[in-house]
């Protein structure tokens, strides 16, 4: 998702499921405007989630892995993103922005837009028990046959996280 530049409330702070979600009501309660990212070691890399908030509520969310930039967005990146939230060593940032740049995200990633807002704790009740790698398995099925043939290769030498009967 394309974001401006905000205001930046928190940094790379280590994120604990329990403060995380008491962090997403808290700015629903206080009516945040802008958004709130974090970045886990998931399966053969780097996942993040974002979520962007207007006035409270969560308007838009995105998902990427980063390692084969791969992103979805919209609502079919809730779950994956919600799943970030469980990986390995997640950090979060908040960042917030006025209603005209949060307007602006919209027309710009009008995909990462949601269908209708929704609460954190709609979105909370997405976030699995445990980390789930389901997602970057679908994803690697999607890609060009190149990029296959090239993973297989790092594979064979044991230079990624991918088994080579994975794929």
């Amino acid at each position: 998702m394309n974001i401006p530049a905000g205001e930046v409330v928190t940094s790379a702070a280590p994120l604990e499921l329990k403060e995380f979600s008491a962090l997403l009501h808290d700015l629903h309660r206080r009516s945040f405007n802008g958004y709130v990212a974090w970045l886990g070691r998931g399966y053969d890399g780097l996942e993040e989630g974002i979520l962007l908030f207007s006035r409270g509520d969560i308007v838009a969310a995105s998902y990427e892995h980063l390692k084969y930039d791969y992103v979805i967005d919209g609502k079919d990146a809730l779950e994956p993103a919600a799943n970030v939230l469980v990986s390995k060593c997640p950090v979060y940032s908040v960042v917030a922005l006025t209603i005209p740049k949060i307007n602006l995200v919209l027309a710009f990633n009008e995909k990462a837009g949601l269908p209708a807002a929704i609460t954190p704790k709609d979105f909370l009740e997405l976030v699995p028990e445990s980390y789930s790698d389901r997602w970057v398995k679908s994803i690697i099925k999607t890609l060009p046959p190149e990029d296959i043939d090239r993973i297989r290769i790092l594979a064979k030498y044991g230079l990624t996280g991918v088994k080579v009967g994975e794929i």
